[in-house]
Formats: structure tokens, sequence, C-alpha cells
């Protein structure tokens, strides 16, 4: 089998510094070539690091002005790509969180990730520029059928934030470690791999972290989205009547019918200083959030809601059927 015929996984990495404060990054590899995606907001920082780190004998290159990507995302997103392909899409042959070229509507070796920033069902194409129109335009045709629509950035911004999916450099930042924010599983500590900041995340796991990412969700009861203010980050979090922390983001969440915030937690002593927090600091108590002065309450949580179920994989039923008599 050819390489580009192969499935390659595809890893959601942070690139540490010494002090194991971490950098996001997507990797999808191969035996000898990586390549990386890497926030827009960071790319000649990622690009720096990784010039800094990289031995002389591997090359870096830039390819960024060679691809414009593309994302379909939602419900019929397997169904409609489906149309576009003679690659089988089913979770068999295509698992989530893997990546491999597909011919996207006669486009050839479209570089294709089965994921989504959202956490809806849906694919990222990386498409050499020469097809970008022809593929956009046949997307757009296929879609007709399923009702696809362009998503601008607040909507993706709220649905990704009801599958507590963290933003990089509002949520996350340079300073923030993975052990901080819940994403301690994506670092290989059980392994003998030496890497960056290894030390700084084993002290974190054996002593303990001083600030901890939380969802707060907004009792919908006490706070009225059509008539009280929303929230847009930055206000501070009170538990049992004392400050804990601040907001980073925050969205409408329309599945669950509710404001969503997203902020970092932390335990200050008498002297303000912050102390080891650990899970047991949300359970049995009060959380609020002050919006414009005012104290909504809220749930406080470290996992995401189970959502409701919207997932269509085959898309619509668009078979015509004839009209039955009384």
């Amino acid at each position: 089998t050819s390489t580009r015929e192969r499935i390659q996984d595809v890893h959601d990495i942070h690139y540490m510094s010494a002090a194991g404060h971490g950098y996001h990054l997507g990797v999808k590899g191969f035996i000898y070539m990586y390549m990386l995606m890497s926030p827009s907001i960071q790319q000649m920082r990622s690009y720096t690091w990784l010039k800094r780190h990289l031995p002389k004998e591997v090359v870096l290159e830039d390819v960024t002005s060679l691809y414009t990507a593309l994302c379909v995302m939602g419900p019929f997103s397997r169904a409609l790509v489906a149309r576009l392909t003679s690659t089988s899409l089913d979770s068999r042959t295509f698992p989530f969180f893997t990546s491999r070229y597909l011919d996207i509507a006669c486009a050839p070796d479209i570089l294709t990730m089965n994921m989504t920033h959202t956490g809806e069902l849906g694919y990222v194409f990386y498409i050499p520029n020469e097809f970008a129109l022809h593929v956009y335009n046949s997307i757009i045709e296929a879609g007709k059928d399923f009702g696809l629509k362009h998503c601008g950035y607040f909507a993706m911004r709220a649905v990704r934030i009801e599958k507590f999916y963290a933003f990089w450099g509002q949520d996350l930042d340079s300073y923030t470690t993975p052990m901080e924010c819940g994403r301690g599983f994506r670092c290989k500590m059980k392994s003998d791999l030496p890497f960056i900041g290894r030390e700084a995340l084993q002290q974190q796991l054996d002593e303990g972290v001083k600030k901890m990412f939380v969802m707060l969700l907004l009792d919908p009861i006490d706070h009225n989205t059509d008539l009280d203010p929303w929230p847009w980050g930055g206000e501070s979090i009170f538990r049992n009547g004392k400050y804990c922390g601040t907001v980073t983001t925050t969205s409408y969440g329309f599945s669950l019918a509710k404001q969503i915030c997203l902020g970092f937690l932390q335990d200050f002593d008498d002297n303000g200083n912050p102390k080891f927090i650990t899970p047991e600091f949300i359970k049995n108590a009060e959380f609020e959030v002050d919006i414009c002065g005012t104290l909504y309450p809220a749930q406080c949580r470290l996992n995401p809601p189970v959502l409701p179920k919207k997932v269509m994989l085959e898309g619509p039923d668009l078979t015509p059927h004839r009209h039955k008599s009384n």
C-alpha cells in the first residue's frame, strides 16, 4: 500500500517550554514526514520554536501559502462528503482523529482529517490552491440537499463551547500547562520518552496544580438570555461568596439553552496567594458569575454535560414518496 493510501494518525499536541508551559499544534504524521497545523495567531511562534529545537538534519518548511483549508462540519457532513468521493467514510474505514488523502470532486490527493475544532462530526480539507475553488463550489452544490450554510466565527465559538473545547489565545496561552487545563492525558507521562518540560509537568502531577480550567453553566431561571446582559469574558467568578477566578470565554449554548462560561479557578489563602487546588474544591460549593455587577448562579463542571444526540450519519431522506390516500 502506498503512503498516500494509508490512514494516518492525527495528534493534538502541546509543545513545551522548560517550565511546562505549552503551545498548541495539530500534527499529521508519516513515517519520515510530518505536517503540522498551527493556529494562525501563533504561526511564527510555532515555526520559531521548531526551528530552534529541531536537529540540523531535519528540513522545516512553511507551506501555508500552498494550501487552502476548508472545514465541513455538522450532522450531515459525512453524508455530504460521501457524495464527493468514492472512498468509504464509515468509522471503521476512516476513524475519528485520523487523516488520509481523498479524491474530492475529482480533485486528487486532498489531505482530509476526520475531526473538527467544534466537536461536531466533520472533516477538514487541506487543498492545493489550484483545486480550492473547484472543491469549494462542489461542496456548496452538494450541500444544497442538506441545508448547508456558511459558518461564521461566533457560530463556531458557540458550538465548541458546549463540548468544553478551549480556544488558544483566549482560554489558553503560553503560560498554561496541560495539567492545569485538563489536557494531561495528551502527555506521554507514563512512557519513558523524554521531552522538553517533562520535569515541570511531573512536578505538577506529584504536587498538584494551583489553577483549574472549568465550565460554568448559568442557571436559565436566574439569567434570562433575552433580558439580562450576556457575559463576554473577563467576568469575576465567586465560590461561596469569595472571589476565586476569572471567565476567559463565553457563548450561548444552543443545545443546552443557556449561557456557558469557561475560565480558571484558584483557591487563595488569606494573603491572596494561590494554594494547590483539587476537584474537591468544586464539589459541594456554590458558584456565581459577576455580570455587570449582578451575581448569577452557575453550575461548575470539570467535564462537559451530555448533549442531545443529533448526529445523522446518513443525512436526510431525499427519496421521493407517493402521497398515501386517506
